[in-house]
């Protein structure tokens, strides 16, 4: 199983901080240190920008959820091969899962 690396969650976007008018910036917190700034070129894309910085709050969540399921896919394929049976749809999960994994850790698949 991977052990994560990062920060750890829950995270939280704080207000938009305004250094210049025309860029605001968003900051993504832990309870104990600052884990990102996403700034807005714009301010007429500001809204898109705060869609960002929530699926980027979601992001431990997200992974302890995924490592979860890849624990109970990889289960659930041993078992069916011990029966002699294949089950090709949750092989094919368990790859997403597994590269998805991969990317969010930077470790190899």
């Amino acid at each position: 199983m991977t052990t994560p690396s990062h920060t750890p969650g829950p995270w939280f976007c704080a207000d938009w901080l305004i250094g210049d008018a025309k860029r605001p910036q968003l900051t993504i917190a832990s309870s104990t240190d600052q884990v990102a700034i996403v700034p807005s070129l714009y301010v007429n894309r500001a809204k898109e920008w705060a869609a960002n910085a929530r699926l980027i709050v979601a992001a431990p969540d997200m992974l302890a959820a995924l490592l979860a399921a890849q624990a109970t896919v990889e289960t659930h394929t041993v078992r069916a091969y011990k029966y002699g049976c294949v089950d090709r749809d949750a092989e094919a999960t368990l790859a997403e899962i597994s590269a998805a994994i991969a990317r969010a850790t930077g470790t190899p698949v």
